[in-house]
This record gives structure tokens, C-alpha cells and sequence, in this order.
């Protein structure tokens, strides 16, 4: 559990900012002491925004509040209370994206700001949570932590969507595909463990023992069987302003009813041979059983791991790491059977290197994933209204670069290169087609001097190369849609007015480069954000 944790001093910020297409956001976030002493402290933040879209009709308010007290019982006790709150309200979003091809095959031509949804639709989403956690610090330099979070996830849509392949002379033969979702979820996660050192063979060492389990209920309900007492065909596909009747949602077309439960234990030893050699090694053991209209349980699963970190010098270290794969799923096959939990094995070694104390730093790093049962799409049934997946033995190769920190004073990098292959072992077909082969990503800060010191600006660069997925043309079946490599360019400039006063403002994608982000699902495709412009103005106290 990742918490935001409250300070010792009271400090704080007020921050608002405005953006295109009437974006609106405020923020709040105030912390410190509530004693004389210090021993109680807290802190509150809550966000408020309220924003439109390049898409027509679309619109999204977020809501998040956040809270946390630690109290010290003692000089090695510390307890800890929280609790976390999020909404989100988008309407007018449709469950997929504009159609790729019309009627005869050909590529349809719907604008930027085509938006597929009903006016009327709305998925609103809710995330509310508890969480306490017990900090124990022990007098051989042992420390141990108990936590439990409870936390409820909802959901409420209505969504209607402009569905289908429009015709060549006047873009009918489009509808209205529709669904009503309501559920949620309860959850509950509880962890325990304690680390420390010990001795052996004359040198330090640490070992870290714990368990946790977790307990997630999910029920809900569906609706697509739908009457209206309109139409739901749309005359004119290229003319939809997402005006049409909502449908009168009858009964629900399926009930849901999950519950999934995983137990584990663990323990984790971190060996220093030398001075130059570090090495860690442990296993982790997990039961896993999840219930709904099936049954699936994976008993003493264990999954190992390790890594090795050697250091060369005071600036390059070289390591290598090996972990098990074990990740169970609810995706289903054709025949609407559960599909086997994916199994496999990671591996990773790479070259380190760190420079200025530590405010530069460098990697490179070669990886290697092969996976057993690696869950691969296939096809949507549209009578029960759920996407249909397959297995097959996969294996991922790549190797990553980075360099981040400050190459000179005043002047900060940070940028990173990914290239990556995943096929199946028995066809060597490519899998995960819609991520890109490679990925460049370049951001750079440089704070001005004399006059001009409470100056920053900044940019930053972006390559993804070419994706593709495979996609339904009605005349020639099976096809490639493919999303050409293209370049994202951004820029910032930051003004501090005094030391706690400053007013960023962010431009991304300057050049407006068009561009895909969804291009396969349900053979339709999504274009990614136009420029944008954010002003933002901070307040420190």
C-alpha cells in the first residue's frame, strides 16, 4: 500500500489551472502537526475538475479527496488511519470508437471530433476506501508493519453508441448499440510482515517474512436486451450528434456474482557476501480461488525469485534478475470456459551507472519474458455481449535504455529508448500488435540564470513506432489497420514569482500531429488528444 504520508512541519499548497476545451481544475492539500509535541499529525488534499473535449458532446467531472493521521505511541510505535475518495462522471462517451471502413470497404471519413456517443450516455465510477497501518521499530533493528485496507469500487452507465458500417451514398445503415452496467465491488486486503538483519559467515545480511491475503466480492447487473419505443437506426452516420431516445432497459440480461480470494506467504532473504556483491533470492506462495458461474482454484503456487547486483566501480554496477510468472485471469474462451492463469518466466540483466552523486544516472538492460498461457483476443460475441480470448505460448525479447538526472547545472534529462518483440512460440506470429515495436521518449529542463533565474522552460519529444491490429473489412474479411510511426513534440515554461509562488505552462503535441491511439476494437479506432494548452499557477505555503 503506497500512502501519502502527512509532514512533520506545517506546509501546503493551493494550485488551479485551465486548459483547452474548458478545462477547469482546483487543488488542495494542507498538512502538519496537531499537537504541541508532534506526535499527531495529518493531512487533507482534494482535487475538483471540470472538464470538455476535442470529441463534440463529451464531458468529465473528477472528484478526489484524500485524508491520513499517524499517531506516535510510542518511540517505536506509530499508528496509522486514512481514508480515500475518487469520482469520475463522463458523458456523452460511447463504447467504441469511429467506424474504419463503411459499407463497400472503403475508409470512412468522420472528423477529429466525430464522437460515437449518445448524448445521454454517462459511466459514472466510484473508488472509496479505508485504510489503517501499525509501524513497529524494534530495539535489534528489526521493524515490522500490519495494514488492512477496505475499499468499495462502483459503477453506474448508461451507453449508447453509433454503431456500424455506413453507407457509401448516404451513410445509413448505422445503429444504436446500447448497454446499462451497475455494480460493484467489495474488497478487503490485509498484509503482515517484518524485516531485519541477522548474521552469517561475519557479515550483515536481511531477511523479510510476511504474508497477506485478499478477498474481492464483485456484484452486478447488465442490461443490452433492450425496447425502445423510437428507432434505433441512424439515418445519417456522418450527421450524428448523438441525439436519440434512450431505451427502456426492461429486465437485466445477466447478473454477476464474483468472488475472488488469494492467500500468500513469503519471505525474502538479501545477502551481502562483499562489500562489491549484493544478492537477494526468495519465493512467494499463493492459493487462489475465484467463484462465479465457474470455479477456479490454483493451490501452493509457488513463484521464486532472485537477482544478483555487482558493483564494478564506484560509478557501474552490472545485475541480473529471474522471477516466476503466475497471473490468473476471468477472461473466457470460446466454448465460455475460464481461461488457464498465464505462467512463466522473466528475465532481465543490464548495466548501471551513476555519476555526481547520484543526480545522474544511466541503465541499459536486456529482457526476456516467456509465458505459458498468454491470454490472445480473437473475436467479440455480440449475443452475449462479451469479447472471446485464446492461449498460446508466447515469448517477449527486448532491451530498454535510460538516462535521467542533471547533465549539467541547471540543466535536467530525462529519456528513455524501448525496444520490445512479442510472438507466439508455435506460429511466431506477433502478439500485442496495438503496443509499438519501439518507444522514444525525451524530456529536458533548463533553469536560466542573472535576471532571468526564476525562469524554466523545457520540451520533450516523443517516437512510437508502427502498430497494427486485425480487423473486420466487409468486403475482403480479415484485415490490417495499421497506425503509422509518428512523433509527439511538447513544451513547457515555468515562472516562480517568489519561492512559493510559480505559473507553468504546458503545451503537448505543439504540432498537432494526427494520430490513432485505438486501432482495432470492434474495428472502429480513436484519434489521439490535438494540442492542448495548460496554465497552471501553484501556491506554496
Amino acid at each position: 500500500m503506497s500512502v501519502i504520508k502527512p509532514t512533520y512541519e506545517f506546509s501546503g499548497h493551493f494550485s488551479g489551472n485551465v486548459g483547452r476545451w474548458d478545462n477547469y481544475r482546483g487543488e488542495v492539500d494542507v498538512g502538519g502537526p496537531l499537537n504541541e509535541s508532534g506526535s499527531i499529525r495529518g493531512r487533507l488534499a482534494g482535487s475538483f475538475q471540470d472538464q470538455q473535449s476535442f470529441l463534440d458532446h463529451y464531458k468529465r467531472i473528477n472528484k478526489a479527496y484524500y485524508g491520513i493521521m499517524e499517531f506516535d505511541l510510542s518511540p517505536q510505535d506509530m499508528w496509522t488511519i486514512g481514508f480515500d475518495y475518487n469520482k469520475s462522471i463522463p458523458t456523452g462517451s460511447g463504447q467504441a470508437g469511429i467506424a474504419i471502413y463503411d459499407s463497400e470497404g472503403n475508409r470512412t471519413h468522420a472528423g477529429r471530433s466525430f464522437n460515437t456517443g449518445a448524448k445521454w450516455s454517462a459511466h459514472e465510477q466510484y473508488s472509496q476506501s479505508i485504510f489503517t497501518q501499525w509501524d513497529r521499530d524494534y530495539d535489534n533493528g528489526w521493524k515490522s508493519r500490519v495494514y488492512y485496507t477496505f475499499q468499495v469500487n462502483g459503477y453506474d452507465s448508461e451507453v449508447g453508441t453509433a454503431y456500424g458500417r455506413p453507407n457509401v451514398s448516404d451513410g445509413n445503415s448505422s445503429y444504436l448499440s446500447a448497454g446499462q452496467f451497475r455494480g460493484k465491488t467489495k474488497s478487503h486486503a490485509a498484509e503482515a510482515y517484518a524485516s531485519g538483519p541477522f548474521q552469517l559467515f561475519g557479515r550483515e545480511h536481511e531477511l523479510v517474512l510476511g504474508v497477506s491475503y485478499y478477498r474481492n466480492h464483485w456484484k452486478g447487473k447488465d442490461w443490452w436486451n433492450y425496447t425502445t419505443s423510437g428507432t434505433t437506426t441512424i439515418p445519417d452516420y456522418y450527421a450524428w450528434t448523438g441525439e436519440i431516445q434512450k431505451p427502456d432497459w426492461g429486465r437485466p440480461s445477466r447478473h454477476v456474482d464474483q468472488l475472488t480470494q488469494q492467500r500468500a506467504g513469503y519471505i525474502t532473504f538479501r545477502f551481502k557476501p562483499t562489500d562489491d556483491l549484493a544478492v537477494i533470492a526468495g519465493t512467494r506462495v499463493t492459493n487462489y480461488h475465484m467463484t462465479r458461474d465457474y470455479n477456479v482454484r490454483d493451490t501452493g503456487e509457488m513463484t521464486p525469485f532472485a537477482g544478483i547486483v555487482y558493483d564494478l566501480n564506484d560509478n557501474y554496477s552490472l545485475y541480473a534478475s529471474y522471477t516466476r510468472i503466475f497471473m490468473p485471469t476471468n477472461l473466457r474462451d470460446r466454448n465460455d470456459q475460464i481461461l488457464k492463469a498465464d505462467r512463466g518466466n522473466s528475465y532481465e540483466a543490464g548495466l548501471k551507472g551513476e555519476w555526481f552523486n547520484g543526480r545522474l544516472n544511466a541503465s541499459i538492460a536486456y529482457f526476456e519474458i516467456r509465458e505459458d498461457d498468454r491470454a490472445i483476443y480473437t473475436d467479440y460475441d455480440i449475443t452475449a455481449n462479451r469479447e472471446i480470448y485464446t492461449t498460446a505460448k508466447a515469448k517477449t525479447r527486448g532491451f530498454e535504455m535510460e538516462l535521467s538526472g542533471e547533465l549539467f547545472p541547471r540543466w535536467n534529462i530525462q529519456t528513455g529508448f524501448t525496444h520490445k518483440i512479442s510472438r507466439q512460440d508455435d506460429t511466431g506470429e506477433k502478439v500485442s500488435t496495438f503496443e509499438p515495436q519501439d518507444l522514444f521518449k525525451l524530456y529536458t529542463t533548463y533553469q536560466l540564470s542573472g535576471k532571468l533565474n526564476g525562469l524554466m522552460i523545457g520540451g520533450g519529444a516523443e517516437y512510437h513506432g508502427s502498430t497494427w491490429q486485425a480487423v473486420t473489412n466487409p468486403i475482403q474479411g480479415t484485415v490490417q489497420n495499421h497506425q503509422n510511426p509518428y512523433w509527439l513534440a511538447s513544451l513547457m515554461a515555468q515562472y516562480k514569482f517568489t519561492e512559493n509562488l510559480s505559473t507553468t505552462l504546458n503545451i503537448t503535441n505543439l504540432f498537432d500531429k494526427h494520430y490513432f491511439t485505438n486501432i482495432g476494437t470492434y474495428s472502429t479506432q480513436e484519434y489521439g488528444d490535438p494540442r492542448n494548452l495548460i496554465l497552471t499557477t501553484r501556491w506554496n505555503f
